[in-house]
């Protein structure tokens, strides 16, 4: 599969997966008390809105030649985050920051798949390469963005 194709069946199902969530965020989730951890369903809307946001800064970031996006904290610590920075903010206008969040990381993804970048993965923490005096084998070579 060409990468232009692949990126287009990566959006789609994105979409497709926004969109259902949207639609029970809308409907039987907007009353249901069920819990998902210890997060409510207008918590886990705002964990979406908040990765989707984070996510497509960190695209357009690398896209335009900066620093990838770093989160310092765990992934329960940055849903915490999240619901803290939208408390306040009802349902609907968390599914529209959804929906908006969602455009902006489409057209990074697409922004990005047009141009070639080159991302450098370790698979362990950088002082722990230079403590044992070796570079990181094949498996952390450049690979492309997408």
């Amino acid at each position: 599969m060409a990468a232009g194709q692949q990126i287009d069946s990566l959006i789609t199902a994105l979409e497709q997966s926004v969109e259902s969530g949207l639609a029970y965020f809308q409907g039987p989730g907007s009353q249901s008390k069920v819990m998902i951890g210890r997060w409510e369903a207008r918590e886990v809307l705002c964990h979406l809105v908040w990765w989707h946001q984070a996510t497509a800064e960190g695209i357009e970031s690398v896209a335009s030649g900066g620093a990838p996006y770093r989160i310092y904290a765990s992934v329960d610590e940055m849903n915490a985050r999240a619901v803290g920075r939208l408390a306040g903010t009802d349902m609907l206008q968390l599914m529209e920051m959804a929906r908006q969040s969602q455009a902006r990381l489409v057209r990074a993804a697409r922004a990005c798949s047009r141009r070639p970048i080159v991302v450098y993965r370790l698979p362990r923490p950088r002082w722990q390469w230079a403590a044992s005096g070796r570079m990181p084998s094949s498996s952390a070579r450049a690979r492309a963005c997408w």
